[in-house]
């Protein structure tokens, strides 16, 4: 029979206690302080007449958050879109049947891109703030991706977005582009996180 060492040995000496009891301290401090820090900051954009903003997602983790505050659209009346990137950027998926998604009740089977707004106004107090997640885009299969927020349309009026869409596509994805359906983002600030899915 073949007998396996206790997974704790009781301390021989007051000494050997006391390295046991500051190493666990070191190990919780560290934990604390990361869990205090909270979601690392991955990437920070400010938007000025850009055609597209281009994101990387790094660090390995199972999910992702893009905060997009007051993108005004140099066009008036546009929809924002995303696509994902598998090839580290150089292209993005853009065919007729790449994406589908769900808006607000109304669905698009095939698209070229996941809308995540209605039509934004360019004017002043206009534009779209949403939150973006993107869920475990390292897997091998279909990338999951939510977007809900609100925008600011061509008459002033506010209007709540929620979208749930997904590339139709086995690939990790690991870049995601922002765009509007016509001309360039004029301003906005855009914040990608990485989203920790433990606590320890």
């Amino acid at each position: 029979m073949s007998l396996h060492p206790p997974l704790y040995r009781t301390p021989t000496s007051v000494a050997e206690t006391l390295t046991q009891h500051t190493a666990s301290i070191a190990s919780h401090t560290a934990s604390i302080a990361s869990i205090v820090q909270g979601d690392p900051v991955l990437a920070v954009a400010t938007a000025s007449g850009d055609t597209t903003m281009d994101f990387e997602m790094t660090g390995g983790y199972e999910e992702y958050h893009i905060h997009v505050y007051d993108a005004i659209p140099s066009t008036d009346s546009v929809v924002a879109r995303l696509r994902t990137s598998s090839d580290g950027g150089v292209t993005f998926d853009s065919g007729a049947t790449d994406y589908t998604w769900d808006k607000n009740g109304s669905l698009d089977a095939d698209d070229t891109g996941i809308a995540i707004s209605g039509s934004v106004g360019s004017g002043a107090n206009e534009g779209l703030s949403t939150l973006i997640k993107i869920f475990r885009p390292s897997e091998t299969n279909y990338t999951l991706i939510t977007a809900a927020g609100h925008f600011v349309n061509i008459s002033g009026y506010i209007t709540q977005s929620t979208t749930d869409g997904k590339r139709k596509q086995n690939a990790a994805v690991t870049h995601i582009q922002l765009l509007f359906s016509s001309g360039n983002v004029a301003t906005g600030l855009f914040v990608l996180k990485g989203i920790r899915t433990t606590l320890l």
